[in-house]
């Protein structure tokens, strides 16, 4: 097997990997290594590079509007999606994007509804 040694560490860092270690009742080694085995076999290659820009994309504009959207209706939603459209407008001027403003705003409305089953008799969760 191969070795490797991580050096400059945050203490902050390796505190959060001792902690999360002993919840798990193991090493920090083997808490790092169990770290890196899930976020490397959990990355695939895209096998369409258009269709992973335009996931990438697509989440830039809908993913806070979505975190606003499940937000209870007040004058702090509000707030947020105001200050949220602005640095949107600010940072994605002049850019193209694939998934516009339009999609993005629809999909955060869709992704912040409750799920409701679409067959059979599968109970429905409560508001």
């Amino acid at each position: 097997m191969a070795s490797i040694t991580i050096r400059n560490l945050d203490e902050d860092i390796k505190q959060r990997l001792r902690v999360r270690a002993a919840e798990h009742g193991r090493s920090m080694e083997e808490e790092a290594r169990d770290i890196l085995r899930r976020v490397v076999s959990d990355t695939a290659s895209p096998r369409d590079l258009a269709a992973a820009i335009r996931a990438r994309c697509a989440g830039g504009t809908s993913r806070p509007r979505h975190g606003v959207a499940i937000l209870p209706a007040g004058k702090r939603r509000k707030a947020l999606a105001t200050a949220i459209e602005g640095l949107l407008d600010e940072d994605f001027r002049d850019r193209i994007l694939p998934f516009d403003r339009a999609a993005a705003r629809a999909y955060a409305t869709i992704a912040a509804a409750p799920h409701r089953p679409i067959w059979g008799d599968a109970p429905r969760r409560r508001r």
